[in-house]
């Protein structure tokens, strides 16, 4: 009896999002943004765009490669 390993998980894992690292660079950049205009705005911008989760989850786009 031989038993073969899959290429392709067959379960599902799921992680809920962590929003305390988008929300710290957020919280950042509001007094940097007495020092420095441009960094102040990178560092919101991308902090806000982690909080914001992908339209689509991961499992159906890694789905469609195969």
């Amino acid at each position: 009896m031989t038993t073969s390993a899959s290429p392709f998980p067959t379960q599902t894992i799921e992680l809920s999002p962590s929003y305390a690292i988008p929300i710290v660079l957020v919280i950042v950049a509001i007094p940097l943004l007495l020092v420095q205009v441009w960094v102040s705005l990178a560092l919101s911008l991308f902090g806000l765009f982690l909080m914001f989760p992908g339209r689509y989850p991961a499992d159906e786009i890694y789905r469609n490669r195969f």
